[in-house]
Order: C-alpha cells, then structure tokens, then sequence
C-alpha cells in the first residue's frame, strides 16, 4: 500500500514537472524532435520506394483500362 501511495505521488510530481512550458520545451527541443527527424530520415527511402509503385501501379492500370476500352469499341463495330 505504501509502495502504490509513492508511485502515485511520484506520478503526479512527474507530470506536474513536465508540464511547464520550459520542461515541456526542453523535452520537445531535445528528444521529441531529434526522434521525428531520426524517423523520418530512416523511413524516407521506403516512403519513396512506396509512392513510386503505387505510381506505377496507377499508370499500369490506365493504360490496361484504355486498351480495353479500345479493344471493346473495335468489337462493338
């Protein structure tokens, strides 16, 4: 019970610290942002990788929608 008492006001001591602005600010300037940069600088080449076959895949399938478009008109006549 002691032990749950003192987490818990720990807890609430934690978050009342980071809560204000210069702590918040400090762990943002150097943790938040330096981890969303790391990510994003490792995640881009698969990113890019991703949006170029889904770019492909996109004109593949317009092409294979006017060929058979053509090839239904030239049936139809």
């Amino acid at each position: 019970m002691v032990l749950k008492e003192l987490t818990s006001q720990l807890l609430e001591k934690f978050t009342t610290e980071i809560k204000q602005p210069e702590n918040f600010d400090k762990i943002k300037l150097h943790l938040l942002e330096p981890m969303i940069f790391y990510a994003t600088y490792k995640f881009y080449p698969y990113f890019l990788i991703v949006v170029i076959l889904f770019m492909i895949i996109v004109l593949v399938s317009l092409i294979n929608f006017f060929i058979l478009i053509r090839i239904n008109l030239k049936h139809k006549i």
